[in-house]
């Protein structure tokens, strides 16, 4: 069962909030049978614009200061995990405990935070039990590497491929027609650089990592980021524009710093 509400923003709407019954429910696009029971979310928000924060209701006649059209969305008033955009990029992942329109009205009037300035739409995940809210968090974090200004890591159990590439090291089988050196496993990395560890390219504050942990840039980064815009587009162009900078920044830092 689905029902959605509408909400004026002047000449544009608020709209998608798409909400879902505790009932085992149809879905077009799942296979003939197939049915799901919602268990961690009991509704979601799609693609609002940033503007209901700061743009009030419009009513004739009324005087004196008018509410602020966030204020009468009753679904705001629940917890949940956030995603915030630039245009249609995620650009920030992060949770309200006891009430998203809290935290995404400071978002939306904050000047101190980077984080602030670049977000235009939001989407959020309703959560019916508040103890799954890290749940819903690390899964989004996890699955969306564009992510790139939240510190926070997912807090789920991970696969790691570095352990993989170990295995392949060690197999006497062939594998590949190019070795261990096309992915820069070991040093001359020609094909694929592949940035071993937990300090991957979109997670890095290049200046941060090279003045606190005496972490340099590598090909792996640098490659990286020179493909990152192509040929899909998985940042905004401000975010990746940064990213770049931050490079740059840390490589000219890297050769004074030894």
């Amino acid at each position: 069962m689905s029902a959605k509400k509408r909400t004026s923003l002047k000449n544009a709407a608020v709209e998608d909030v798409e909400e879902v019954d505790d009932e085992q429910i149809d879905d077009d696009d799942l296979e003939e049978g197939k049915q799901i029971t919602p268990k961690l979310v009991g509704n979601f928000i799609r693609m609002w614009p940033r503007a209901i924060f700061n743009t009030p209701v419009e009513a004739s006649g009324q005087r004196g200061k008018r509410r602020l059209i966030a204020r009468d969305i009753k679904v705001l008033d629940q917890p949940g995990v956030y995603i915030l955009y630039r245009d249609d990029v995620p650009y920030y992942v992060g949770q309200a405990k006891v009430k998203l329109r809290s935290r995404l009205r400071a978002h939306a009037n904050s000047v101190g935070s980077l984080r602030s300035y670049f977000w235009n739409y939001f989407s959020a995940f309703l959560v019916k039990d508040p103890s799954h809210i890290e749940e819903v968090e690390a899964i989004l974090i996890a699955a969306m590497p564009s992510v790139i200004t939240n510190g926070a890591k997912p807090k789920l159990p991970r696969i790691k491929m570095d352990a993989l590439n170990v295995a392949l090291m060690c197999t006497e089988q062939p594998v590949s027609l190019i070795g261990k050196e096309g992915m820069d496993i070991v040093y001359g990395g020609f094909t694929m650089s592949h940035a071993l560890g937990s300090l991957k390219p979109w997670r890095r504050r290049y200046v941060l990592d090279l003045i606190l942990k005496r972490k340099a840039a590598g090909l792996a980064d640098t490659q990286y980021w020179k493909y990152a815009d192509s040929p899909l587009h998985p940042y905004s162009g401000i975010s990746l524009r940064l990213r770049k900078a931050d490079l740059l920044l840390a490589k000219i830092l890297s050769r004074l710093i030894k």
